[in-house]
């Protein structure tokens, strides 16, 4: 139950910067920023772990070739670098740059599948 552990550190990292913000509001990026680390080297394992048993579910099964993996892979790191830059550019209130940086991530995506229609 990695998910618990993340929310966790989430909820408190953002009561103790609410906290802090009050008293001293330069040692919130701080907080910030190692709450990160933590939940960011906690997503690391989690998806190590689901790495292995999807190779692991590829190799019993014999249905899903190594290059179906890696385009998966490669795919849904493009979606989540995606997202990750749209919500930055929405946060900013730069909607239109992230719904351009949203039509750029579908059209990679898109080309990255054309191989598979051959």
């Amino acid at each position: 139950m990695e998910i618990l552990k993340i929310v966790t550190i989430a909820v408190v990292c953002a009561v103790i910067c609410v906290i802090v913000k009050q008293i001293k509001p330069e040692f919130v990026p701080i907080l910030q920023i190692s709450s990160l680390i933590v939940i960011f080297t906690l997503c690391v394992s989690g998806v190590k772990n689901l790495f292995a048993s999807v190779s692991e579910l590829a190799g019993v099964s014999g249905v899903m070739q190594d290059e179906y993996i890696v385009l998966l892979v490669k795919v849904l790191g493009v979606a989540l670098i995606t997202k990750f830059a749209i919500e930055i550019c929405n946060d900013s209130g730069n909607s239109v740059l992230g719904e351009a940086v949203s039509l750029a991530g579908k059209a990679v995506i898109l080309m990255m599948c054309f191989p598979l229609l051959s």
